[in-house]
């Protein structure tokens, strides 16, 4: 509650002010805050508005996090085709930005969904892409976690050699920066 009460302050005072980048920020902080009170009516008014003024001024950063986000809240209300189409256009725009980490997170989320329908191949391959990034970027918390889907959609495939490989990496990567948890990534990618 007192989160909540910070980021509407914070973007009405950013409003107010005409700080627009405060404003793309405290709407997508109110709308996963909304996402995780399970308030599914509240959440997408202000992706919208994350969304609106990130395309307003340019802001490729936000326009992302807001794609990502109103992806997140579409897989919840059970509509993957949009949050498929929302991961999609994120991975495009992360591409021709540069926006390394918003594209493994892209990669992650379109992984888990494939895998979901089933599309372990495609899974796999999207998995793949994402690990190596990470791991090209030392993006060591989102390689990590880039290892562990890889590792859980290699033992869904069959191929027990490569996940134990890549779980151990995980492991020793974890260890060596304090990750802790090993835990199930497909669920709680967000932004």
């Amino acid at each position: 509650v007192e989160a909540r009460k910070q980021y509407e302050r914070q973007r009405d005072i950013s409003r107010d002010s005409g700080n627009i980048a405060g404003v793309i920020n405290a709407c997508g902080a109110l709308g996963i805050l909304h996402i995780r009170e399970k308030e599914y009516a509240d959440a997408p008014l202000e992706f919208e508005a994350q969304e609106a003024e990130s395309r307003r001024i340019g802001a490729s950063d936000g326009l992302a996090n807001a794609l990502g986000n109103r992806a997140v809240l579409a897989r919840l209300q059970g509509n993957r085709t949009l949050a498929e189409a929302l991961l999609h256009d994120k991975l495009t725009l992360c591409r021709e930005t540069g926006q390394t980490l918003g594209m493994q997170n892209a990669l992650g989320n379109l992984a888990a969904i494939r895998a979901e329908q089933g599309d372990l191949s495609s899974a796999l391959s999207m998995a793949n892409e994402r690990a190596a990034l990470t791991r090209r970027c030392r993006a060591f918390r989102q390689y990590y976690e880039a290892l562990i889907q890889l590792s859980q959609l290699e033992t869904l495939q069959g191929m027990k050699t490569e996940a134990e490989r890549h779980k151990l990496e995980a492991d020793a990567l974890g260890r060596q920066h304090g990750f802790t948890e090993i835990k199930e990534t497909n669920d709680r990618q967000t932004s």
